[in-house]
């Protein structure tokens, strides 16, 4: 058992299947028909979008140097080489600046604003960032340069004084869809200035899925059909860097999924600015020359490995700290390490609330003296942005989303900080909400394990965050053969119900605690996929999840 409590959405599975899954995912068949006619709103709509096209090709037509000032992750990254392309293409004089995430920390701040003008920029164009960076903004009317933000993080305070803030997420913007990526935003922005150009091509889409997938937006509404042409754009792109990122990573002529995106493709451009500098991924995305390209994505894969590694020891190294103390008594797990790379203590994090099921903050020293860093992740109904809000005195910088933070503060707040945490986690969690709970659309009988039933699941893909890929469940199944593979690490079932035999595939269920028998009744929890068995292309379970089979069980259990 890998989840303490099933909860079966639809256990009375009332309607269609298709209706089923969408409505569990808060959608009906006519939101859904006009995502798949790829439902695109007017990137007008956003507010300043006018004011930022006007600058912009104001400057393309003056010969003002422009800079595009983007982020260390892949979303940033994905988002600064889409803008830079575009201008380029349109006779633009631009460079741009990626911050390095241990020397410069996120977002623009006023000493790039003053790179960027030692570069000759009379305007910035943030990328992924900018909606929190007043400072930065007064910098840059004190020296004479005119700024433009792109960004689709929350509003925390009052807007930058600039000279257009583009952010479906600002208190006063009504765009219809707030889910959209930095990259998102970018793309947005080069429609409005190819509308106003009256260009009659559309910037491409696979730099627009990669971003939005790393970056975990949710994967509806316009996101969905981007990422889904995007992921075609991808399979099919003539981007030397691109081909060369699929070829280390052992996808080059695969099927391209939000899979292979997440935790593939999106890594390796990822380790380039965690543990390295974002320039060298931003290098590979724009690269014309095959050499170059392959020489790059060798290096990205390299460093993928090492932030591994790095992950992997910080991790031991966490969990050993956890187990050896009494933190496991409080609902939320708050930790220092003294050489753990800031560039990991994310993914630390992340790893952390998937073993203990509860928010996870993980915290290193800062290259200045005396300041702590740190990343937080958080679960549903522990909103960690707002609960930094609320301990803001406590801190230098805080910014994020509900469920992922980064923040700093000085060393001498951190116990303030922590007991703070505790208390907001005690008041808002509860023993329940900290015990994992696999979310089960419906149960599925075995007849339907077909060919047919996948067609259904593959006209409703991509699945992905905010849009989760179908699970279902299915009772009382007698284990005809079971054994371990992989030298233990996975499961393998052969399941029989009602004369029906199939296939089931348990991926890293080395945790499961316990080897099904033979002759065991067992229910399961699973996703499907085709998969070629004995010559014949057949249907496998792919196991999410599996118990001793009781005697009755409806909704949770």
């Amino acid at each position: 058992m890998l989840y303490e409590r099933w909860h079966i959405k639809d256990p009375a599975r009332k309607g269609e299947l298709v209706d089923v899954l969408l409505r569990n995912r808060g959608i009906d068949r006519e939101e859904f028909r006009q995502w798949w006619r790829g439902r695109s709103y007017s990137p007008f709509q956003m507010k300043d979008m006018d004011k930022a096209v006007s600058k912009i090709l104001d400057a393309v037509k003056r010969g003002r140097r422009m800079a595009i000032f983007g982020d260390y992750d892949a979303d940033g990254i994905a988002g600064t080489a889409l803008l830079l392309e575009f201008l380029r293409k349109v006779g633009a004089d631009v460079c741009y600046i990626l911050p390095h995430r241990v020397s410069d920390g996120y977002g623009i701040r006023p000493s790039g604003v003053e790179q960027a003008r030692r570069m000759g920029a009379e305007l910035i164009i943030t990328v992924d960032n900018g909606i929190s960076s007043s400072e930065a903004a007064l910098r840059a009317r004190s020296l004479g340069v005119d700024l433009v933000i792109t960004d689709h993080h929350l509003q925390e305070g009052p807007l930058p004084p600039a000279e257009a803030v583009v952010d479906p997420n600002r208190s006063d913007d009504g765009y219809p869809f707030k889910g959209l990526s930095g990259v998102g935003v970018v793309y947005k922005l080069t429609l409005a200035l190819s509308e106003a150009l009256g260009m009659s091509t559309e910037p491409p889409l696979d730099l627009v899925a990669l971003g939005t997938v790393a970056d975990m937006a949710p994967l509806t509404n316009e996101n969905w059909w981007m990422v889904k042409r995007g992921l075609k754009a991808i399979a099919n792109s003539r981007r030397p860097g691109l081909r060369k990122l699929l070829e280390v990573s052992g996808n080059l002529n695969r099927t391209i999924t939000v899979t292979t995106v997440g935790f593939h493709l999106g890594p390796r451009l990822n380790a380039a600015g965690r543990i390295h500098a974002p320039d060298m991924a931003l290098k590979l995305l724009i690269s014309r020359d095959l050499n170059e390209a392959m020489c790059l994505a060798r290096e990205l894969n390299r460093l993928n490995e090492a932030r591994q590694r790095m992950v992997e020891r910080g991790l031991a190294e966490a969990e050993e700290a956890i187990e050896r103390g009494e933190m496991l008594r409080e609902r939320i797990l708050v930790l220092v390490g003294e050489n753990w790379h800031v560039g990991v203590v994310g993914l630390i994090a992340q790893k952390l609330v998937q073993r203990y099921h509860r928010p996870a903050l993980v915290l290193t020293k800062a290259p200045e003296v005396g300041v702590l860093t740190g990343s937080a992740r958080s679960i549903r109904g522990f909103p960690i942005t707002d609960v930094l809000a609320g301990l803001s005195r406590h801190l230098l910088t805080f910014g994020g989303h509900e469920l992922a933070a980064g923040f700093s503060l000085q060393e001498e707040a951190f116990e303030p900080l922590r007991e703070g945490l505790i208390s907001a986690a005690r008041e808002i969690l509860t023993e329940e909400d900290l015990k994992p709970t696999l979310e089960v659309d419906c149960l599925l009988e075995p007849e339907e394990v077909n060919l047919d039933t996948v067609k259904i699941l593959n006209a409703l893909k991509p699945f992905g965050h905010g849009y989760p890929h179908p699970v279902f469940a299915m009772l009382g199944c007698r284990v005809v053969d079971t054994r371990r593979i992989g030298n233990g690490r996975h499961l393998s079932l052969h399941l029989e119900k009602g004369g029906y035999l199939m296939e089931a595939v348990g991926w890293g269920f080395e945790e499961l605690g316990w080897t099904p028998g033979r002759g065991n009744l067992v229910d399961v929890a699973f996703g499907l996929e085709e998969h070629n068995w004995r010559g014949r292309e057949a249907v496998r379970l792919v196991l999410e999840d599996v118990k001793a089979s009781p005697e009755d069980i409806c909704g949770f259990w």
